[in-house]
């Protein structure tokens, strides 16, 4: 009975050792960063709330397969050195703030069902999607205190560049013109009849509803319906049929590109201007936190 005790004892001790053992191959240490050690569990986690692409995640990585990983493993390791800097600061998350993003992701979604499908589908939960948000919230602080507060740009700023770069903003060439179409060709030549003889304005009063008014720039249209816009002059209409179907294209008027000013390009030059100092500060802070760090990465 002894023997067999013992015996008992002995498998139930090496089952425990095996999957500890196994435990420790499926879940190994990927990458240490100070105290705290990044396992393949945790980078997979990661990889799946990036996947699922949260509203303002920085930078996400958008590929697959090994080097999704790696970049995932790089960005998580930044991100715990930020979350470090948050949590040194003392920054707090309410509960409020998590609930809120959490209702207004859920809302994105035709349906509650479809949201609870996509985190299935990503091996997500909720808790970890709440974790993260949580980190977004203390990431989004972090930044706040360390590289935006510390980035201005100033009216000169704005003027000695666009007196720089002034050919860079130009307005878009745009078409404005006139579209109808009918299984009945005979209509849309009376049509343009009418256009030619009284005005696309009347034409389309006297036929409400069948000829629209389109605004777009060159890229914003069919292809087809560009090459044909290409060979017609300002006034002219023409009868093309576009997908088995008769059109009446009527071209108004092709607005040329200009140049803009510099209050019509003043927020674009801002924008560009701020997220180019931001790449700068934000890359020259991130390294400041690794020279204060010890970061291990481990194949």
């Amino acid at each position: 009975m002894k023997n067999k005790k013992l015996l008992i004892f002995l498998l139930i001790t090496f089952y425990c050792s095996l999957i500890a053992s196994y435990a420790e191959v499926v879940n190994k240490v990927v990458a240490r960063v100070n105290n705290q050690v990044i396992t393949t569990k945790d980078l997979d986690d990661y990889c799946k709330v990036l996947i699922f692409r949260l509203p303002d995640e920085r930078d996400n990585p958008s590929s697959g397969g090994d080097k999704f990983k790696e970049e995932a493993l790089e960005k998580l390791i930044e991100d715990k050195l930020i979350l470090d800097a948050a949590k040194k600061e003392g920054f707090q998350v309410p509960s409020l703030w998590i609930a809120s993003k959490l209702d207004e992701i859920i809302a994105s979604y035709p349906t509650i069902e479809e949201f609870e499908n996509s985190l299935i589908e990503r091996g997500l939960n909720i808790t970890l999607l709440r974790a993260r948000i949580k980190e977004q919230y203390l990431l989004r602080q972090a930044l706040e205190k360390y590289v935006h507060s510390q980035i201005t740009i100033s009216p000169q700023e704005i003027s000695r560049y666009y007196e720089s770069n002034s050919l860079e903003f130009s307005s878009q060439t745009k078409f404005i013109l006139w579209i109808a179409k009918s299984t009945d060709e005979n209509f849309l030549r009376n049509l343009g009849q009418t256009i030619k003889e009284k005005g696309v304005l009347h034409a389309e009063k006297e036929h409400q509803g069948s000829i629209i008014k389109i605004e777009s720039a060159p890229e914003e249209l069919k292809e087809e319906i560009l090459q044909i816009l290409k060979t017609m002059q300002e006034g002219e209409y023409s009868i093309k049929e576009i997908d088995k179907l008769p059109h009446l294209f009527y071209l108004e008027k092709i607005v040329a590109s200009e140049v803009l000013s510099i209050d019509a390009a003043g927020e674009e030059i801002y924008s560009y201007l701020w997220e180019k100092k931001f790449k700068v500060r934000f890359s020259q802070w991130l390294e400041e936190l690794k020279g204060e760090s010890v970061i291990r990465i481990y194949k």
